[in-house]
């Protein structure tokens, strides 16, 4: 797995970016075009170590349910939560 902390994420979308994309100056996700909500990138081990696989969970849960999206972007989406879900699970999980 890729280091978290060599990474940002987008928690309007859960794109993941290299660091470097905050750092650059432009910090914000330009899939999404969070700079117009004025929502930055954050590291990703910072939001991973915010967030819950619970809250993670009940998020999914809303953003299926969500309407008037196209469902590929939907899709996409929720396979991404998906993704940052199992990274914050690795983290919980005991190491041995």
């Amino acid at each position: 797995m890729a280091r978290t902390d060599e990474k940002s994420i987008c928690p309007v979308c859960f794109t993941i970016w290299p660091i470097e994309q905050a750092r650059k100056g432009y910090g914000t996700c330009p899939d999404c075009d969070s700079e117009a909500i004025g929502i930055e990138l954050v590291p990703l081990d910072q939001f991973l170590k915010d967030e819950t696989v619970e809250s993670l969970r009940e998020l999914l849960a809303k953003w299926e349910k969500a309407e008037g999206f196209y469902e590929s972007y939907k899709q996409a989406k929720s396979k991404r939560i998906e993704a940052v879900i199992k990274m914050r699970e690795a983290i919980e999980r005991p190491r041995g």
